[in-house]
């Protein structure tokens, strides 16, 4: 099934803090922080409007993502620039049907075009080596607080080698939650019942308890 791909709109901006809300609602923990997180990434410079893409099913946004500019700091003591990719949220209605891969295949290729060097995100394993993804240890990249990260994982957009890019990841800090604003961001949408114990929470847990020290 294909559904259309295009360049988020201003009249967008509403529906698509829905279409993350929904998608990431209870799937990480309980209710979710990433709608908020999506309007904080839209007010750093580093935001990249051109990456940020919708899905559409008609006149309705079922799929959304966004992108970030952010840096790996080089085991060479260089900074390199690469992009931060999510959230990305799928309405749970259209989930399995591609349009993840969808965005993220639209994405790549802009990106591409616009020369960016590799895309960095942290999510399932299981979820995004079926678009291409590899883990960041790969090339010998780590998370900022200098541990390998299962999570975290690399899309190359041109031929890049450990030597050049193993270093620190640093997150770009709009993706810093701060617990209070994201509360009283999500007052404005409909009140929903959040639960705990979910398999993909218990997911997440397991993916952080992963994490391995660098021994380098």
């Amino acid at each position: 099934m294909t559904f259309k791909i295009r360049t988020i709109e201003e009249k967008d901006i509403m529906e698509t803090y829905e279409v993350i809300r929904n998608a990431f609602w209870d799937v990480y923990t309980p209710g979710c922080d990433e709608h908020y997180m999506v309007q904080q990434i839209r007010k750093v410079p580093e935001y990249i409007p051109e990456l940020e893409l919708v899905a559409l099913d008609k006149d309705k946004i079922v799929g959304h993502v966004i992108f970030v500019k952010t840096v790996i700091l080089t085991d060479q003591g260089k900074e390199l620039e690469v992009i931060s990719l999510g959230p990305i949220g799928v309405l749970p209605d259209y989930q399995r049907l591609g349009i993840g891969g969808q965005l993220i295949k639209t994405a790549i290729k802009r990106a591409q075009a616009a020369k960016f060097r590799a895309i960095l995100l942290y999510g399932d394993p299981e979820i995004y080596r079926r678009k291409g993804f590899v883990p960041a240890e790969t090339y010998g990249i780590r998370t900022a607080d200098n541990v390998y990260m299962p999570a975290c994982q690399i899309y190359p957009l041109e031929n890049i080698t450990k030597e050049e890019f193993a270093g620190k990841y640093f997150e770009h800090p709009c993706y810093q939650i701060d617990e209070q604003a994201a509360q009283e961001f999500d007052q404005q949408f409909s009140p929903r019942i959040s639960r705990t114990g979910l398999a993909s929470q218990r997911r997440f847990n397991k993916l952080i308890q992963e994490i391995r020290p660098f021994k380098g």
